[in-house]
């Protein structure tokens, strides 16, 4: 591969490496995903089997535009309850057919083909589709002209509902864990990146186009810039963000630095 076009692809050092915090949030979103399209379904199907049963008694066909208005018109729903329903079922639809859509912020891509339409994923809805069926559930009990019939759709789910629910709480758990390590690392490398920066102001830091062959490698001076780094006890992963190197390179070049030193700085270097 074209050592320029891999540097240019992406937007940081790790090269379009997956991180553990982000794969597990990716994990997180599609699970979640799976259960809020489940709960989209089972509220619709809640909807428009009330209405058949208890308004129009047939098995006509009937649009969920059409069964939540009658909701509305019998003073079940508020209309504004109304409009939550519909923007939920939108998203639902969202997630179904623009999933790619709603992850962009997890890419590595310096520029997303879908950068143009990106679209925010939404951590509540999952909850929010639960609680509306909830109430929906509980507004039909205390009505003594409206109920909605028990499906077996709900059974058939309940194993895998619960399975899906306990690996997303141990996921919530290790996300935060991994967000607090992210922080730390985040606040090390910021501090780090600006004693770089301040120490070597006056260096060829500056004149980026002396430091790289246009194919990307570093060139004499970019290397030794690298090692004046590595001298003054800096980590590998803040100097492949001051040298926009890949992180792989630069600990490379850091272990032939240490090697050649004969590990006089390896206590220092722990990135």
């Amino acid at each position: 591969m074209c050592e320029k076009g891999h540097h240019t692809m992406y937007r940081d050092p790790w090269r379009g490496r997956i991180r553990a915090l982000e794969k597990n949030i990716i994990k997180f979103r599609a699970i979640q995903s799976v259960l809020a399209i489940y709960y989209a379904e089972k509220l619709k199907r809640d909807i428009i089997s009330a209405v058949r049963h208890c308004v129009v008694r047939g098995d006509r066909p009937i649009s969920i535009r059409e069964a939540v208005k009658a909701w509305v018109e019998k003073g079940v729903i508020t209309r504004e309850e109304s409009n939550k329903i519909r923007s939920l079922i939108d998203y639902r639809n969202n997630l179904a057919h623009e999933f790619h859509r709603m992850n962009t912020d997890l890419s590595t891509l310096r520029m997303s083909p879908v950068m143009d339409d990106v679209k925010q994923y939404d951590y509540a809805v999952m909850r929010q589709l639960k609680a509306t069926i909830k109430l929906l559930h509980e507004r039909a009990q205390s009505s003594l002209e409206w109920c909605i019939p028990m499906g077996l759709e709900t059974l058939d789910f309940e194993t895998t509902e619960h399975i899906l629910v306990s690996e997303l709480k141990a996921l919530d758990r290790k996300i935060n864990r991994l967000l607090d390590k992210r922080r730390m690392e985040r606040d090390r490398l910021n501090h780090e990146i600006k004693a770089i920066r301040e120490k070597f102001s006056g260096k060829k830091i500056e004149r980026p186009w002396r430091l790289r062959h246009e194919n990307g490698r570093l060139t004499k001076t970019g290397v030794a810039l690298c090692e004046e780094m590595f001298d003054s006890g800096h980590s590998a992963t803040a100097v492949a963000y001051v040298m926009e190197m890949s992180i792989t390179s630069a600990r490379s070049r850091l272990r032939a630095f240490l090697s050649r030193n004969n590990g006089r700085h390896s206590q220092q270097h722990s990135g």
